[in-house]
């Protein structure tokens, strides 16, 4: 499913906090999800790659491919 409302690069650091756009969902191993839309990182520093159809989270050692689902 292609997603049309994601900022192509976002920045953001451990233990902080990423307000997501309501609507959504992320689901990937190594995070926490909670229903009001914040992601928790567990360590690191992350950029997020994405376009409408092949969202990508990366830092420097691994590649996490995630799904963005309506809620």
């Amino acid at each position: 499913m292609c997603i049309e409302h994601l900022h192509l690069e976002v920045w953001f650091l451990a233990s902080g906090f990423w307000l997501l756009d309501s609507g959504f969902w992320i689901l990937a191993s190594g995070f926490w999800i909670l229903d009001s839309g914040f992601w928790i990182l567990d360590s690191g520093s992350w950029q997020l790659h994405a376009n409408a159809c092949s969202p990508v989270i990366s830092r420097p050692t691994t590649s996490v491919l995630i799904s963005f689902v309506p809620s």
